[in-house]
């Protein structure tokens, strides 16, 4: 194999929706990997000298790498049996929102990337929000999550902590304390929707979000969800979004991104307006990230000690 077999064409992230209704975004497509051969190993990587790799197996010429994160330099390298090629990059362009593709589950993004009032960025690759990862309101436990979406989750996106807000046993799906993804670590806080406001009808559980979840380090990367990934989903993805310093259009944007997702019906600004931005527009402060912290001070009793230490995770 020498370098005139491997090139790369990159296709325009877009949003569309896929075949199971994900939100997703188009794969970079690494083409003319090699001839003749069974199987080729596609390492991708961030780091120039190829460290902590991201492994793709392929058996055709073509190989779609999904995920990307944005405004990021990769480097890849295949491999066909003992025969290595050199070391190639592409740098992924900077759009405004990070979406997921994860077989089997819909609505899936990164908070991350969204630039701030301070001028810090939210991390990528540390925060995500999705759509359940199992059936909601049955008695059983039935994965909607595929093979190949667990193997997403744990070897790329290398997430930790399922955060699920789902509220009876019932909605959860029969699950007793367990993913059904293999190797996360479990953790359900009930909340409500359909109230006027989302925050204060779920005071005691967002503080309980912030304090035994969000504030600790060791639990990120971290996704977090409800059945398909809207409402209350959106009311923890505002709050954190608004609280890091990312505007308000932005904060609104990304929650109307679900209506790429397979959530049922559609979700319009006028929907989400006395749910969410407007539970904030009164507190105390010269800016909406300040009225946000000091809301969540005031409604929730969260400390500014917890609120700083979940900003210091999330900004870089």
């Amino acid at each position: 194999m020498d370098k005139r077999h491997i090139s790369l064409i990159f296709l325009t992230a877009c949003m569309l929706v896929g075949c199971n209704g994900n939100v997703d975004n188009e794969p970079f497509v690494l083409s003319d990997v090699g001839d003749n051969v069974e199987l080729h190993k596609i390492s991708i990587s961030e780091n120039e000298d190829m460290s902590d790799p991201y492994i793709i197996k392929s058996s055709s010429k073509n190989a779609d790498f999904y995920n990307s994160k944005l405004n990021t330099t990769y480097y890849w390298q295949v491999r066909s049996g003992d025969i290595k090629s050199s070391i190639s990059s592409f740098k992924t362009e900077d759009h405004i929102a990070r979406l997921i593709y994860i077989d089997g589950v819909t609505n899936c993004r990164d908070l991350g990337g969204y630039k701030t009032d301070s001028g810090k960025t939210i991390q990528q690759g540390i925060i995500y929000r999705s759509g359940r990862f199992n059936l909601s309101d049955s008695e059983d436990v039935i994965p909607e999550i595929t093979e190949k979406g667990k193997e997403t989750v744990i070897e790329q996106l290398k997430i930790k902590t399922e955060l699920d807000v789902r509220g009876t046993p019932k909605e959860v799906g029969g699950l007793n304390n367990q993913s059904v993804v293999e190797g996360l670590e479990y953790i359900n806080i009930p909340m409500t929707y359909g109230t006027t406001n989302a925050l204060t009808a779920n005071a005691g559980k967002v503080k309980q979000i912030f304090e035994e979840v969000l504030s600790k380090k060791e639990n990120y990367p971290l996704m977090f969800h409800c059945s398909i990934g809207t409402d209350r989903t959106g009311l923890i993805g505002y709050t954190l979004l608004t609280l890091c310093g990312v505007s308000k259009e932005n904060a609104v944007a990304d929650y109307l991104l679900s209506n790429y997702g397979k959530i049922g019906s559609g979700r319009a600004f006028s929907s989400i307006e006395d749910t969410y931005p407007s539970m904030f527009e009164d507190g105390i402060g010269n800016s909406l990230s300040e009225k946000v912290e000091n809301t969540l001070i005031e409604v929730c009793d969260i400390s500014k000690e917890t609120i700083d230490a979940v900003k210091a995770i999330l900004l870089e």
